[in-house]
């Protein structure tokens, strides 16, 4: 109620003085015009802001917000007239992102009404694209492609039923992409569809759910097409995670192994395994971790030495693996920075999200009971942003995610100390120094950040 009041001053302000960005927040943190009626809309939105943020701390709000029982029929309408649409080109986003640009619409709707592929044209995707990363991209945030996420994308409501061809009707008949609703709002057939969709029983007994990977790839299989727009100006902006807990999280939910692969074959499952697949990365990535380094605290050579031919190929695969992947970082736009933080990420995310969701899938394919779905923080706190800011990792709170990092930083460390040690005094010159490299340091300049922190 209090975002509806200000809004009602606050729209009518950006549209008389061509005002984009359409985010309080970003507006008034950048350099605006400080005009008199701009400031009166800033006191505004700094008195909404401390009033929600007082409803937070109290658990309560005023009572004027408060509705009796004959109130209470009359809200209900005005909220499912506002809360249920049916358009057929409906826009999607994640709960922490916004629309960044009013003009988006227009953008999808030339490809909505070009003649040529609107037929066939299935949901015009946008970027994910995240507001306030920092130079070095501390979590690698920014670092998200084209691919669907269900995310900044305009859906044509029309092919989720059928291919461009044929039409599939759904069991309930209002639902239907072509159809009309005569009936007023208030009617009681439309309030019990609405009521239907938002109680969201319908997915019961369905395979809602399981499916999320190929869903895209089965429109394409059908004949729909889609459209990557990428404006200059960013069409869909948000909150990016500002403490090192929440990328794990974030990312587990996404590494349950079996989704979308089922009701594809074996190759098309290969296919589309990057994204089904991803835990299973924890194994070589733990392995990559542990058995190298423990292999040189032991005394045993798996490397070969550097006097043997085969010594080359263990250095060309290491040089080339990490050089094809520094250079089509580059290439795509990043700077050096942004790339070490992503390959920081490569190996904490190998040891916390993908290892946690590999271990919960064996656990439920026997059976056990698994702790489930995370939310994520999605509240921006000050003192959090400007540390993130600074380039400083934040850890959240205490976390058993934490640990295969700690026991891998201190593992990589220790190896690390006891090969050098010997390295110079000689006892271990037969291996040469390059294996070393390859089994202990690399690892840990990745992980020496997090022991320190630690520390």
């Amino acid at each position: 109620m209090e975002a509806a009041k200000f809004a009602a001053y606050w729209l009518p302000f950006c549209r008389k003085n061509g005002i984009t960005t359409r985010s309080p927040d970003e507006y008034f943190a950048s350099n605006y015009s400080r005009t008199i009626e701009a400031e009166k809309i800033k006191v505004m939105y700094e008195s909404m802001k401390f009033r929600k943020e007082n409803v937070v701390e109290t658990g309560r709000v005023d009572d004027e917000y408060i509705t009796n029982d004959k109130d209470h029929q009359a809200f209900s309408k005005w909220r499912t007239d506002h809360g249920f649409t049916r358009q057929n080109h409906p826009s999607n986003s994640d709960c922490n992102m916004y629309s960044n640009d009013p003009r988006t619409p227009f953008l999808a709707f030339c490809y909505v009404l070009d003649p040529e592929i609107r037929n066939r044209l299935a949901y015009i995707q946008f970027p994910q694209e995240f507001h306030g990363l920092n130079e070095t991209d501390s979590y690698a945030d920014g670092l998200s492609g084209p691919n669907y996420m269900g995310t900044c994308c305009f859906i044509r409501r029309r092919s989720l039923f059928g291919d461009p061809l044929t039409l599939v009707s759904p069991e309930i008949r209002e639902l239907s992409p072509d159809y009309v609703v005569n009936n007023p709002i208030t009617s009681p057939s439309v309030l019990e569809v609405a009521h239907r969709v938002a109680g969201c029983n319908y997915e019961n007994q369905s395979k809602w759910g399981s499916k999320i990977t190929c869903g895209c790839f089965r429109l394409k299989c059908e004949g729909w097409r889609s459209i990557f727009c990428n404006p200059e100006k960013a069409a869909f902006m948000g909150n990016a995670p500002l403490n090192l807990l929440d990328v794990p999280f974030q990312n587990k939910r996404y590494s349950p192994i079996t989704f979308g692969v089922k009701a594809m074959g074996l190759f098309i499952g290969l296919g589309y395994s990057s994204y089904a697949y991803s835990s299973i990365l924890s194994i070589p990535i733990t392995t990559y971790s542990f058995v190298p380094q423990l292999a040189l605290l032991n005394g045993l050579n798996i490397f070969p030495k550097v006097s043997e031919p085969w010594f080359l190929l263990y250095v060309l695969v290491f040089l080339g693996a990490y050089g094809q992947d520094f250079l089509e970082h580059c290439v795509g736009g990043g700077t050096i920075q942004r790339w070490w933080s992503d390959q920081r990420l490569w190996m904490i995310k190998g040891l916390s999200c993908f290892l946690f969701g590999l271990t919960e899938f064996l656990l439920k394919s026997i059976g056990i009971p698994t702790q489930g779905f995370n939310v994520t923080r999605k509240v921006v706190d000050d003192e959090q942003r400007k540390r993130y800011v600074q380039g400083l990792f934040e850890f959240g709170v205490s976390s058993a995610m934490f640990v295969p990092l700690t026991m891998a930083a201190i593992v990589n460390l220790f190896s690390f100390a006891y090969g050098l040690i010997h390295f110079v005094n000689g006892s271990n010159k037969e291996m040469g120094l390059m294996p070393l490299l390859l089994s202990a340091s690399f690892p840990l300049l990745k992980q020496l950040w997090y022991w320190l922190f630690i520390q």
